[in-house]
This record gives structure tokens, sequence and C-alpha cells, in this order.
């Protein structure tokens, strides 16, 4: 079990959550908006309730955050209170966490993706909301219509490539998981067959090829994502800048080290999927540390 000074909200994740890293000032935001993210991305696709309560679930979430009608569950209407007191505070928008929400009613439905620009559609709603709500909390750029010089612009695409290959390798990692929950991640124009529950019984390099396809598309995207810690480092204030680009690379290098594990093991992810270890962990924030400091 990874350490709770690594992830705040005691679950796991490929990367720090809330770690000891992100200064107190911010940290009960930061889990604000995991812990409503976590308990939406459950509701959406863990347990057995059927497409119609999962999806009337995210409804009651939905109504709470736009008209403060109650949900029903007292937790879930604390969750919600908890991140719209932590948006308030840092100017940043409600839409983000909607925005989040419809991907999760989007897993709700069980669909497919047809091609793989609705997988990067997908992916727009689903993890790159969750960068621009962090970038917000530490005063930075996150909307579009903010970003008036080339700079800002490059800060907002990087924060997206992160968070979408973070997705994509996710997807990689849990993909079977997913087919089992019928669920394929891989969309439609990649498919082998037309009958997912079949797939299994493919031979073996055909089944890591379907986990390749995935998990390539993700580590291009982490890549394209490096200038994030560069530019966040020379926004930050002093008192944010060192220990918030250290979780935010981590948090980077985190998605490159599972991509890593996945191209190594593919058929791993057809079972539970390969998990990175605290002594991984450990290693990415020493690696994170080296390009903090060579970075300009």
């Amino acid at each position: 079990m990874v350490s709770e000074s690594l992830h705040g909200a005691n679950h796991y994740e490929n990367f720090p959550v809330a770690s000891w890293l992100v200064p107190k000032t911010i940290r009960p935001d930061v889990l604000a908006l995991y812990r409503l993210a976590r308990l939406s991305d459950d509701l959406a696709d863990e347990g057995t309730l059927n497409s119609t309560q999962r999806q009337a679930g995210l409804a009651a979430i939905r109504r709470r955050l736009t008209t403060g009608e109650t949900s029903g569950s007292a937790s879930t209407d604390q969750a919600c209170q908890d991140l719209l007191k932590a948006l308030a505070r840092h100017g940043v928008s409600p839409d983000w966490m909607l925005r989040l929400l419809s991907a999760f009613d989007y897993d709700a439905q069980h669909r497919p993706f047809e091609d793989w620009s609705a997988v990067y559609a997908y992916c727009q709603c689903s993890a790159n909301p969750v960068g621009r709500m962090m970038l917000g909390f530490l005063g930075l750029t996150h909307e579009d219509q903010q970003a008036i010089d080339p700079d800002e612009r490059l800060l907002l695409a990087s924060a997206d490539a992160v968070c979408t290959g973070l997705q994509l390798v996710n997807f990689a990692q849990d993909f079977g998981q997913d087919l089992a929950r019928g669920r394929p991640t891989l969309p439609r124009c990649d498919w082998p067959t037309d009958e997912p529950d079949q797939w299994r019984r493919l031979a073996p390099a055909q089944r890591a090829e379907l986990v390749m396809r995935l998990v390539e598309r993700g580590e291009r995207c982490l890549v394209q994502g490096e200038p994030l810690l560069s530019l966040v480092k020379a926004r930050l204030a002093p008192g944010l800048r060192f220990r918030m680009g250290l979780e935010l690379e981590t948090t980077r290098l985190g998605g490159l080290a599972m991509a890593r594990l996945v191209r190594n093991r593919p058929l791993d992810c057809w079972e539970s999927g390969p998990r990175l270890r605290l002594k991984d962990f450990v290693r990415l924030i020493g690696l994170a540390l080296l390009r903090y400091s060579r970075a300009t």
C-alpha cells in the first residue's frame, strides 16, 4: 500500500494525490476536488448499480452543484459543498466539474468510442478539467479565453496533454477490467472483432497489441506535456513554486513509469494490471527534483 503521504485521498493512483509536497494552504482544496471526482467516477462504473441508477446518482450530484438541491446522501452533499467552496476561493468556475460529470455520464451508459477523435473528446471532459482546476487553485491561467500570450497557451496545452496522457495510460492499465464491465476503451475503429467478449480468445500477441495502441498514445501525450514544469516554475509564487513543481512533474513521470510497465507486461493488463510501488514513487520524486533543478 502506498503511503498516505503520497496519496492524501487514501486511494491508489499512478501519481501523487495531494501529497506532502502540496502546501497546506491549498491541500484541502486539492483533496476536495479529488474526493468528489473519485466519488463520481466510482458511481459511474463501480459496484452493481444499473445504468439508470448510475445516471440518476450523477444527476443528483449535478443538481447539488448547480441548484443546491440535496442529493439524498449526506456524504455526497458534503463533498459537493467542499468543492464548491474550494472553487469559489480561487475564482474557478464549477463548469469544469460539470464537464467532468458529463464524462462520467458517458461511462455510466457504457457506450464504446467510435474512433480516436471520440476518445480524445472524452479525455477533454474526463481528465483535462482536473488539470484546469488545479491550475486555477495555483492562481495560474486556466481558461482558454484568458490565455493571451503564447506561453499561456502552451501552459494550457501542456496541462491538457499530461491529463489526457494519464487517462490513456490508465485505459491501457485497466484494459481487462473495463472489458469485463462491458465497456472496452479501445475505439471501434481498432476493434479486432465486433464481439469484445471474445477478445480474450485472441492470440497473446494480438491481445498485447490492443493494449499497446492505448499506451503508445498516452506516452506521446505525456511527452508533449514536458514544458509544464518550466512554465509552472516561471509563474508560481516562491511559496508554491518548488513543491508544486515537484508534485506536477512527479505526476507526469508517474504516468510515464506506468506506461513503461505496461509496455513491458501488456498481457498483465488483461488481468489486474501492474501497479507502482512506494520505492517507485521515491525514485520518481528524486527524478522530478533533478528535472526541477534543470528547468529554466
